[in-house]
């Protein structure tokens, strides 16, 4: 509880800070502590590729070549002039910048008549095992693809390295297909994290058929929290994809619809993980009610059982308490130690009984 208090307190202050803008003021929401974006320009066709770091924004437009296809990664969105001059030179509206620097805004598609593009989450893996929500966005103007994230990530790695070296499609194919690549790497990292879901449901569930007596409904609510922040972007992404499909568009050649149609089946599929997995935190909610039921139940019976032991050795201790002068065995000698006998046989008798009974 304390956590989600804390999480609650810092998305309220982070969203503070919008309230009363104008529309389409570039202000970062979000947590990055980056103070200079780093940007990198991939520019590549089918004989060859290259790679540099570009140090002024500014200069980025007169290093596009037209006859080739370019990548421009930009990383650490709170730095905003640099955003808004890439963002100038490429005519991308400030409104559209202003959700790239909104990391609380949820995935959607957006096109003009001079680009296409895609906000996106992406989950990345830490050091810890935890994830982390990288907002990325991807336009697509002509022959470019300018890819805006808020911090780093290893995820593109390996598609750099094909690039590099020429395997599949990527090199001889335009900016709409390295559109596709970047989009599809984003949306497999929705995999990692349903994994991980599914790892700690299955553990949660074998703690629980273990271990009757523990309480783990926190943890349970926990990871329901995690699953609705998931399902919160990826039904969004879902419509995204279906824009891109439904519709014609200019930067996108109808033969490459394809690949986005087997990214929006991935999505399908991820929708079903999701309902599986929320099933299955339900069916753990019931699973901890259920062990707290019979814990509860188990202490009553066991307090019921002592409890009726005792009703009739109580009613022979009061029996014997009565002060008449006149009673049998008050002035026997071995009249206390014959009482406790008694106590015993009877209190052994209904063990016995409730044995072959099987209350216990």
């Amino acid at each position: 509880m304390i956590k989600k208090i804390k999480k609650l307190t810092n998305i309220k202050k982070i969203l503070s800070h919008k309230v009363g803008n104008a529309p389409g003021s570039l202000e970062y929401v979000g947590e990055s502590k980056i103070s200079k974006a780093q940007i990198v320009l991939r520019s590549y066709s089918e004989r060859d590729f290259n790679e540099e770091n570009i140090e002024d924004a500014k200069t980025i437009k007169n290093k596009i070549i037209e006859d080739r296809v370019n990548w421009i990664e930009c990383t650490g969105l709170n730095d905003t002039q640099t955003i808004h001059e890439i963002g100038s030179a490429f005519d991308v509206h400030s409104m559209l910048l202003e959700d790239i620097l909104n990391t609380q805004h949820l995935p959607k598609f957006e096109e003009s008549e001079s680009y296409n593009a895609i906000i996106i989450k992406a989950f990345v893996p830490d050091a810890e095992g935890n994830f982390r929500r990288n907002h990325i966005c991807l336009v697509q103007s002509g022959n470019t693809v300018i890819h805006f994230q808020d911090f780093e990530t290893e995820i593109l790695k390996n598609k750099i390295e094909r690039i590099k070296q020429s395997k599949g499609r990527a090199r001889k194919l335009n900016s709409d297909y390295l559109f596709y690549i970047l989009l599809d790497a984003f949306v497999d990292t929705y995999y990692l994290i349903f994994a991980d879901i599914n790892e700690r449901i299955s553990e949660l569930e074998e703690q629980l058929l273990e271990s009757a007596g523990d309480n783990l409904m926190e943890d349970i609510h926990s990871l329901k929290r995690e699953l609705n922040s998931i399902r919160k972007n990826l039904f969004p992404l879902g419509e995204a994809l279906n824009n891109i499909i439904n519709d014609e568009h200019q930067f996108i050649a109808e033969d490459n619809l394809i690949f986005f149609r087997d990214i929006k089946d991935h999505v399908n599929q991820l929708v079903e993980f999701y309902v599986m997995y929320n099933e299955n935190i339900k069916a753990l909610v019931d699973l901890n009610n259920s062990n707290l039921n019979n814990n509860i139940n188990a202490v009553m019976k066991t307090l019921t059982i002592i409890a009726t032991i005792f009703i009739p050795l109580t009613f022979i201790a009061g029996l014997y308490g009565m002060n008449f002068n006149y009673m049998p065995e008050l002035q026997w000698q071995y009249g206390y130690f014959g009482a406790l006998g008694v106590m015993v046989i009877v209190g052994g008798l209904m063990v016995l009984y409730m044995k072959r009974k099987k209350w216990f």
